[in-house]
This record gives structure tokens, C-alpha cells and sequence, in this order.
């Protein structure tokens, strides 16, 4: 039998709860959201706004600046977003502090469960 996959083995980059306020852009469009939480590679926002995946996006964080991505599911309100952009980018939008309270950096197989 094979052994089962979950999102969270799949995952490279640990990933961490937040409450932030950003803007989705879209186009010519922008849309505020909530961010609810965060990694290195993605996120997940609140926002009831059904768009289609692999659709190009840009989440603004007012802390970290513009971060392109794009949608990878939607379901209800929420969108996951995976970023388009290298990892070590996002770290840098992010800046030391961030990634350092949030425990971005630890790399996923150094987590004990």
C-alpha cells in the first residue's frame, strides 16, 4: 500500500500563522486581504474573490513590499498563493527580523514533530 503524501510533507519551506493586512493586486485591479499565513514560497489569504488558478497575481505587504505570485487554490474565502519569485528574495522583502520572529529560516527537515 502506498503511504500517504500530505501538503504539509510536501512543503520546502516551513510555514507560519499570521494576522497582516495586504493588497492583492490583479491587473489593474487591487483588492485589500488578509494575509493568514506565510512562508518563504507562499501563502494563504482571506479574500472572497474566486480567481482562477495559476492566475498572476501581487501580494502587497506593507512591511515587506510587493511579492508576485500566483494562485494556486481557492476555495470559499481563502486563496493560496505561491510565490513567483526565488525563496532568498522573499527573505530579503521580508528582512532578518521578520524571518527571524516568525522562524522562517529553520529549514523544514531540522523541525521535530
Amino acid at each position: 500500500m502506498a503511504e500517504e503524501i500530505t501538503t504539509k510533507d510536501r512543503r520546502t519551506h516551513p510555514r507560519r500563522s499570521v494576522i497582516w493586512m495586504g493588497t492583492l493586486k490583479v491587473g489593474d485591479f487591487s483588492f485589500s486581504c488578509r494575509v493568514l499565513d506565510l512562508s518563504l514560497a507562499g501563502a494563504r489569504i482571506k479574500l472572497a474573490l474566486p480567481l482562477k488558478r495559476n492566475a498572476a497575481v501581487t501580494l502587497s505587504i506593507t512591511r515587506c513590499g510587493d511579492l508576485p505570485a500566483e494562485i494556486s487554490w481557492h476555495k470559499d474565502d481563502r486563496l493560496g498563493l505561491n510565490f513567483t519569485i526565488p525563496a532568498a528574495e522573499v527573505r530579503r522583502l521580508l528582512g532578518p527580523s521578520a524571518v527571524s520572529s516568525l522562524g522562517l529560516d529553520v529549514s523544514q527537515h531540522n523541525e521535530q514533530n
